[in-house]
């Protein structure tokens, strides 16, 4: 997928980065963001996981935990990017006090928001709510037709309604010689 992870940086952090990089950009930013690895008993994916997470001292932590801050870091990213005024949150996952964005992304309402997930049952809701571009694993974009009834359960907004959503596949060429 091509995203960033959002167990790296803080949500309010990352807001500002992509913030900044619209402005430099001059209004071109795509906001690529997925929940990152988590807890799993699959060794294969583990070992992933751990590799990306354990330099940074980084817990590693079961899905709902990284899908719950994933859906907190959309909502939050999308407040700091709209909200003129300084505002409290409080979340289940984050905490902010006085949170404000300047300057703000060049893109009105704000730049497009990419969400990678493969997760029918939670991660597929979060695209519903929040994204205007949905990354998903090949296999899952394949299924699309299938999956997309989880996407239309979630909020009832015809602003998001599935056919006006994009859908980017991440697929790996083969190296030669192997």
């Amino acid at each position: 997928m091509i995203v960033t992870s959002n167990r790296i940086r803080p949500p309010a952090v990352l807001a500002k980065m992509a913030a900044t990089v619209d402005v430099i950009a001059a209004g071109r930013l795509v906001f690529g963001i997925g929940a990152g690895g988590s807890a799993t008993s699959e060794p294969g994916y583990a070992g992933l996981v751990h590799r990306e997470y354990d330099p940074f001292g980084i817990e590693v932590v079961p899905a709902d935990e990284a899908l719950a801050a994933l859906a907190e870091t959309c909502t939050l990213v999308k407040r700091r990017w709209s909200e003129e005024k300084p505002f409290d949150f409080n979340g289940r996952c984050y905490r902010l006090s006085g949170a404000v964005c300047e300057p703000k992304p060049v893109q009105r309402p704000r730049p497009p928001i990419m969400i990678g997930s493969g997760g029918e049952r939670r991660g597929l809701r979060i695209v519903a709510e929040h994204a205007d571009i949905w990354s998903g694993p090949t296999f899952m974009v394949i299924r699309w037709i299938s999956v997309k009834s989880c996407i239309e359960a979630g909020p009832d907004r015809p602003s998001r309604c599935p056919s006006s959503r994009q859908a980017a596949a991440a697929a790996r060429r083969p190296r030669s010689g192997r």
